[in-house]
């Protein structure tokens, strides 16, 4: 595996931990995952409700999709009133500590800076689990409180880190998303004709610090769509089809210091029958990398591969949950996170 597929495995849930093994089809490497039994609970599906939104100006390429409505927004308050730093997973805040999958988690690394903004820890051992996510997993109906987002979005962080000491080795700050259906184990994670337990969903990866000392001006932006059934013999965990190692490495400026603030986005357009969808990386409101294609997802067979039109296209099924985290070697800062959308009301909140 490359050292984008090998922090799958790491201990403190550096890309969904889901997700303790992957299996590439580009690369036809698997790994063994433990406790698959207790991770993976089917759930009814939920509806679909809107959240409060606000109408402030949109960035540029956010503007040009049509998305000017900003529907989440946590800029220079990340408090107590934003953040379930009590661990609650109660109604009304932004931002909650990851537990899918029964996962333990703490908020005693995280600190609310008076400047309104958050720094984020880990532990050395991995656990608990320090992720802050839009979402948490709760014991009943829906199975989730907070929001996550559907029907396309610009998504972007203001974040900080010292990129020289960050150890791959149980993870590094990363700003990602991952569909809410597969989080909460809802019913619509599920592959539609295939066999019971064949799911399907997508993780795009915004800002990754995993690229290493070989790319000092550069950080990894990645998406994946997984499939398939866990445990098989095809892939003792999912498989995944991926971008190509040469999209995944966002070029920045080489005067670029990433101890300073800079802004990490990608533009989520929906497929429709008659235009692509795409998704679109960006560097403080420039593109980095080329736009990712895809056609409308309308059920097709598996497998996705990288030749397969609709490859990435089920994100436009699903609803992505915001996630920020770190590893033990590098804390990472943010000072907000703000999605604009053209609307809420393919939004899931609760």
């Amino acid at each position: 595996m490359d050292r984008l597929q090998s922090r799958m495995g790491t201990p403190n849930l550096r890309k969904a931990a889901t997700l303790l093994a992957a299996c590439s089809i580009l690369c036809l490497a698997c790994s063994n995952a433990s406790d698959a039994s207790t991770m993976f609970v089917k759930r009814p599906t939920t509806k679909r409700t809107t959240t409060t939104t606000t109408t402030s100006t949109a960035p540029a390429q956010a503007a040009a999709a049509g998305y000017n409505t900003e529907t989440f927004a946590t800029a220079s308050n990340f408090t107590t009133n934003t953040v379930d730093m009590g661990l609650t997973n109660g109604a009304g805040y932004q931002w909650y500590f990851f537990n899918f999958f029964g996962y333990a988690t703490s908020s005693a690394l995280t600190t609310l800076n008076s400047d309104g903004s958050v720094t984020l820890a880990s532990f050395s051992s991995g656990s608990p689990y320090t992720d802050m996510s839009s979402a948490a997993a709760i014991a009943t109906a829906p199975y989730y409180r907070g929001t996550a987002f559907g029907g396309g979005a610009y998504f972007e962080a203001v974040l900080a880190f010292n990129a020289s000491s960050v150890n791959e080795v149980g993870g590094w700050p990363a700003w990602w998303t991952m569909s809410l259906e597969h989080l909460a184990g809802l019913s619509t994670e599920k592959w539609t004709g295939q066999v019971a337990g064949y799911e399907h969903f997508v993780e795009p990866d915004i800002f990754e610090a995993d690229l290493g000392s070989a790319y000092p001006n550069a950080y990894g932006g990645n998406t994946h769509d997984w499939y398939g059934l866990w445990g098989s013999s095809a892939c003792p965990s999912y498989c995944n089809v991926q971008l190509p190692f040469t999209t995944v490495v966002r070029p920045v400026p080489t005067t670029t210091k990433f101890s300073q603030y800079h802004k990490y986005g990608l533009l989520w357009i929906p497929a429709t029958a008659t235009k692509k969808g795409s998704l679109t990386y960006y560097f403080d409101g420039v593109q980095v990398g080329p736009k990712t294609n895809y056609s409308e997802f309308t059920n097709q067979p598996p497998v996705p591969t990288t030749a397969t039109p609709w490859t990435f296209g089920v994100i436009d099924k699903q609803h992505m949950v915001l996630i920020l985290g770190t590893g033990a070697s590098t804390p990472m800062h943010v000072y907000s996170v703000k999605v604009w959308q053209a609307s809420a009301a393919n939004n899931m909140h609760n």
